[in-house]
């Protein structure tokens, strides 16, 4: 497809493009995402579709997009909110929330805050083979840019849900499964039976799990030495993914 060109910051798509990025209301009534880079655009788009796709200096060969657009770097800055080298951008759809209800292996993101931890966390859940994430109410929009950059394309191949306490509960009595979160006092890692299924939840970063999950969830510690009092939850929480990963 041969590229238009565009140079003004008032054109509809620019503005479109920065309003997706920056607005997560946006982002949910469009149901669209804007991706920045080209290694995620390019790995992107060998299952996915790419709606709109901005570039700055060498015209895209392979990547297939309904619509393709130069624009200059200034205007690239503006849509993405970043000094790209490789001078990409794109929008493309946002994924559509799947039922998680038969998986037995399931990352509960809990309130998390940071994106960049949300997005790590979502990278490691699929390098490591769990089968989705749930979202509990407060937690960050994996959709957020600075979650997507973190998360490096793994946001679209992971299924994921929006979950309350009440489908949490559901799914462990229905499936018979445990639920386990990482706690300072909680039984050592080491010496800890973990038997599928099972779903890790993981706390927001300064206040840990919410109240509710006291009462269902088995509580777990990674030991440390050298004084460390405690770790980083994307760290914590890719440790734990690996240890009660599902076995091959």
């Amino acid at each position: 497809m041969a590229a238009k060109e565009i140079s003004s910051l008032q054109h509809p798509l620019v503005k479109q493009a920065f309003r997706l990025r920056t607005e997560k209301k946006a982002r949910e009534k469009e149901r669209l995402v804007l991706v920045s880079g080209k290694k995620m655009i390019s790995d992107l788009a060998t299952f996915y579709p790419i709606y709109t796709l901005f570039f700055t200096k060498t015209p895209p060969s392979r990547l297939r997009a309904r619509e393709v657009l130069r624009v200059s770097p200034e205007l690239l800055k503006k849509i993405s909110g970043l000094e790209e080298k490789d001078g990409y951008a794109a929008i493309v759809p946002m994924p559509e929330p799947q039922a998680l209800m038969e998986k037995t292996h399931i990352l509960i993101l809990d309130q998390v805050s940071d994106p960049g931890n949300l997005g790590t966390l979502w990278r490691s859940a699929l390098a490591l083979g769990w089968g989705g994430v749930w979202l509990t109410p407060g937690t960050v929009d994996p959709f957020n840019d600075k979650a997507l950059r973190a998360a490096k394309g793994t946001t679209f191949r992971l299924p994921y849900e929006k979950a309350d306490p009440a489908k949490i509960a559901e799914w462990l009595q229905k499936q018979g499964g445990s639920l386990f979160t990482a706690d300072l006092e909680g039984e050592p890692l080491s010496t800890c039976s973990i038997q599928s299924p099972l779903a890790l939840l993981l706390g927001n970063e300064g206040k840990g799990p919410s109240d509710w999950s006291s009462s269902l969830a088995r509580k777990v510690t990674i030991p440390m030495q050298n004084e460390v009092e405690s770790l980083n939850v994307s760290s914590a929480g890719s440790i734990l993914l690996y240890t009660m990963r599902p076995t091959l």
